[in-house]
């Protein structure tokens, strides 16, 4: 009896489970269709975050960290970009589904960006906060820049001028004009400090962070994953998040 009523607890929490998550399809402005997930916390919500993965990978990027991100009262949808790979033993599935003859620039997957905003604006959630990763994490600068009064925070996971832009600043110049707050993450090494510190600097206000890891660290929102950084990184990114409710 005590297993049959283990058995159907169990079942019962696979079911809330599956119910707070459900599988998004996007339509980028230019009619791309861009994948994601919800991952819906407890009500109510201090928020929503957007997540965005690096360039060989996916939403399951941040799969260590959902679990953890909904405890802390955050809505979230985790989005395939269409520059993005099959790292995390997962494939792509915004770029799974492109024509084989489709070729985007990381430039392009602003837009994805920019489908998620609008579909969490209808939402009318509060706390809109934009994480991106690498090149995405330059990217959110933009996103943020772009729409002013949808984006509450940025968080940016080694970003750099990696869009492959005409204007090497063009990170730089949308972090200049930013009024939220920011919370950088970058890898204790020479290159990937020169690429964030430039733009960091360019934040006005008092009100951003950067976080240097003792170690090395991990490149990119990979870093919340990995056994050997994640709990550093995540003690960071939980005293961000707290400024907002």
């Amino acid at each position: 009896m005590k297993g049959k009523r283990l058995l159907i607890l169990g079942a019962l929490l696979l079911g809330a489970v599956a119910a707070a998550q459900k599988s998004v399809v996007l339509t980028a402005a230019d009619g791309v269709k861009v994948h994601a997930e919800y991952h819906a916390a407890a009500s109510p919500a201090r928020g929503t975050l957007l997540l965005f993965h690096q360039l060989t990978g996916n939403l399951g990027e941040y799969s260590e960290a959902i679990p953890r991100l909904l405890k802390e009262g955050f809505n979230l949808l985790a989005v395939d970009q269409r520059v993005g790979g099959d790292d995390y033993e997962r494939q792509n599935q915004t770029k799974k589904a492109l024509p084989p003859a489709a070729v985007y620039q990381r430039m392009d997957a602003l837009k994805d960006l920019e489908a998620a905003l609008a579909w969490a604006r209808a939402q009318n959630t509060k706390n809109i906060i934009v994480a991106g990763s690498s090149y995405s994490a330059a990217l959110v600068f933009l996103l943020a820049a772009k729409y002013p009064a949808d984006v509450a925070g940025v968080m940016a996971f080694s970003p750099g001028e990696y869009l492959n832009a005409d204007n090497p600043r063009l990170v730089q110049e949308a972090a200049a004009k930013l009024k939220v707050p920011v919370f950088v993450a970058v890898a204790n090494r020479g290159s990937e400090l020169r690429d964030a510190d430039p733009i960091f600097k360019a934040v006005p206000g008092s009100a951003k962070t950067l976080y240097v890891p003792e170690g090395l660290g991990i490149h990119g929102a990979a870093a919340l994953r990995n056994p050997l950084t994640r709990e550093k990184y995540w003690a960071a990114t939980q005293a961000f998040l707290a400024r907002f409710r």
